[in-house]
């Protein structure tokens, strides 16, 4: 340590870790694939370019194939339609990269860029391992708990390091998400609690509403066995109105009100609807009262009609004419999207590497000049807009092969919550099944990106295991009596 050879140290560690995975949770280290899938920061120490969530799907998978090639025990997997739907995807998404092949700048290849295939065969991956996995009740229940755990943690952390930079160069070199660089809003030079946009505390405070949400419905928050429950979704509403993020507040609303149909029916969701419209008009009427929240709350809330600040209503305006602006860009020719009917895939050439290298480390330049961060996301494909993004990557036909998969996925969720309501499978199928749930929704409307496929892979998986695991409880309740980790 001191000399700060912090490579050797991360190797030690990670082979240390990897001894106590393998030794500690044996055969259940597949239920590392939920529980560290939202970590997705890289250990920096390490010469690898996967995030946590990465490194243990490529684990499992490791140990997957093992167990094809030794005939270990096998599981039937029941293949539904919504399966078949997720292989035309897939098979469609093979078709683009054959027609448009990424290869390595190293070697001279005229496109670039094709992580994101990697980061697409390790949501198969982890898509046909879970399926084919089974949990009892208490891991049913502990899942989320560790999930939302690491989330909240280290969406705080790397809060923290945002206003102690210090802290940050040490973690930085164990976790990149702890990495100062990035964390805040872009060209921010100075940070400030309520003045700066933290895409760090959104996460933390969105992971804490889903979970509060999964738990209980809103109405029951107020009991006194769920006074925690009830700090912890007001903590997490406060952690997104401080992020300075919309959308944040967007989805916060959406899964409340979702949790609320789901369990309270229709009255429910009318009650809900009240309370939120009188919620809205306090904050507007506060507004004119003189109340001053701070910057970034106002700017997540100046879709009301109050009296804001004129620099949070500005800069939310700015955001959104951004995007209108870079849509247009995108669709007035060819440069951006060069196949609208088949799409390009993934990829970039390599002056267009350099650009966003540019862009990247500040440097400037590019083909509008001044406009360098615009056209950096738009040769990644980063339109901020979930068609749009489909029809880059895999073009009109692939869009509504996607909306497909993406419809009947939250269908599916809808209907293995109702069935799992009351039992030890609530909390999980809720958590991760709601956000598939609105999904659709916040795709088209909100914010998405093509590479959400990939987690639509990963719930896939997780839903089948969810649901031949509630199957089996049902049929051999007492093989769920105890649990056999943690």
């Amino acid at each position: 340590i001191a000399d700060e050879d912090y490579t050797s140290i991360g190797i030690l560690f990670g082979v240390m870790a990897g001894l106590l995975v393998f030794f500690g949770f044996g055969k259940f280290g597949f239920l590392l694939i939920p529980i560290c899938y939202r970590l997705t920061g890289q250990i920096s120490v390490l010469p690898l370019p996967f995030g946590v969530n990465e490194l243990v799907i490529i684990l499992a998978s490791l140990v997957f194939i093992s167990g094809i090639i030794f005939k270990r025990e096998k599981r039937p997997v029941r293949f539904e339609m919504i399966d078949l739907v997720a292989w035309i995807n897939i098979g469609y998404l093979a078709t683009v990269f054959f027609r448009n092949p990424v290869g390595v700048r190293a070697l001279g290849s005229s496109l670039v860029g094709g992580k994101p295939y990697v980061d697409f065969l390790l949501a198969v991956m982890a898509y046909i391992i879970l399926s084919r996995c089974r949990i009892d009740a208490r891991q049913a229940r502990l899942i989320p708990w560790w999930n939302m755990a690491l989330v909240v943690a280290t969406g705080l952390i790397a809060t923290l390091v945002v206003f102690v930079p210090s802290v940050g160069m040490v973690l930085g070199k164990f976790y990149s998400a702890f990495s100062t660089f990035g964390i805040a809003e872009e060209g921010a030079p100075d940070v400030e609690v309520g003045e700066t946009r933290l895409v760090t505390l959104n996460n933390a405070g969105s992971a804490l509403v889903l979970f509060a949400l999964s738990m209980a419905s809103p109405f029951e928050f107020l009991r006194a066995t769920n006074l925690k429950l009830l700090a912890s979704y007001l903590t997490g509403i406060l952690m997104i109105l401080l992020s300075g993020f919309r959308n944040g507040i967007f989805i916060a609303f959406a899964l409340t009100g979702l949790a609320t149909v789901i369990r309270d029916r229709f009255v429910g969701a009318v009650k809900i609807g009240m309370i939120m419209f009188m919620l809205a008009t306090s904050f507007v009427g506060l507004s004119f009262l003189g109340l001053t929240l701070p910057l970034t709350a106002q700017r997540a809330l100046s879709f009301l009609p109050g009296d804001w600040d004129p620099r949070a209503v500005k800069a939310a305006e700015v955001s959104t004419e951004w995007r209108v602006h870079m849509w247009d860009v995108a669709l007035a020719s060819d440069q951006y999207i060069r196949n609208r009917l088949f799409g390009d895939g993934f990829g970039f050439t390599s002056q267009e590497f350099e650009m966003m290298m540019n862009e990247h480390y500040r440097m400037g330049g590019g083909f509008q000049g001044e406009d360098a961060k615009i056209e950096s996301h738009l040769i990644q494909g980063s339109f901020h807009s979930g068609p749009l993004s489909a029809i880059k990557r895999v073009g009109y036909i692939g869009l509504p092969l996607l909306l497909l998969f993406m419809t009947m996925l939250a269908v599916n969720y809808w209907k293995l919550i109702r069935q799992t309501q009351g039992s030890d499978f609530e909390l999980i199928t809720m958590y991760f099944g709601m956000p598939m749930i609105i999904l659709p929704v916040t795709y088209i409307f909100l914010f998405g990106q093509y590479e959400d496929i990939n987690v639509m892979l990963f719930s896939l998986g997780m839903m089948k295991m969810i649901k031949a695991s509630f199957e089996n409880m049902i049929l051999h309740p007492e093989t769920h009596e105890r649990a056999a980790f943690l």
